[in-house]
């Protein structure tokens, strides 16, 4: 086999040891601020529900998290979670999750309706969050960064030792202060 490596960017992480309120004070706090105003404003207009699912990913995937990703710019500009290019990876990934008792999938429900969603497992006690989007209505809102923290707190609280943010939007991740790691893709070709 021919075998190339090169480099694939750089992958955000957040190391989950330690205490929440600590961490969550030494962000800057024009962010904390946002968050805490988005939160008050969103739940002053009617209920929000944050939700941790282990288990039913199947009928989640279809009633919840495909609606969302049809009103989200993913859809004809992104890559949703049901483009051809995953040959359904999304939900055999969530079933296989499932049945090691790896899956964490989180919503963001406001009025008994889900306006955002992030699928992540738990292995080793690292959570990995694969994928995610939230519904553009509700974007001066955050919802997506909303539902983050309420992941993001609960991983500190239940010994997650590493919280991997995966590539993209580094800007954006910055607010979270994560650790930057260097990733290598890999490239195998057969004979031909």
């Amino acid at each position: 086999f021919l075998v190339h490596l090169g480099p694939a960017g750089s992958n955000a992480s957040i190391p989950a040891s330690g205490v929440w309120d600590d961490y969550f004070r030494s962000l800057p706090s024009k962010f904390r601020r946002n968050l805490r105003r988005a939160e008050r404003l969103l739940s002053g207009k009617g209920s929000i529900e944050f939700t941790e699912i282990r288990d039913g990913s199947g009928n989640r995937f279809s009633e919840e998290i495909l609606p969302i990703e049809e009103r989200s710019w993913k859809w004809t500009k992104g890559v949703s979670v049901n483009a051809s290019t995953f040959r359904g990876f999304y939900p055999e990934a969530m079933e296989a999750m499932e049945r090691k008792g790896w899956l964490r999938l989180w919503t963001l429900g406001f009025k008994g309706e889900t306006i955002a969603y992030e699928i992540c497992t738990l292995y080793n006690r690292e959570v990995v969050c694969l994928k995610k989007s939230y519904d553009p209505a509700y974007a001066k809102f955050s919802p997506g960064s909303l539902l983050e923290r309420r992941i993001y707190e609960d991983c500190f609280s239940h010994g997650v030792k590493k919280i991997n943010m995966l590539w993209g939007d580094p800007e954006y991740k910055k607010n979270w202060a994560p650790v930057l790691e260097d990733r290598v893709e890999v490239f195998v070709f057969n004979r031909s």
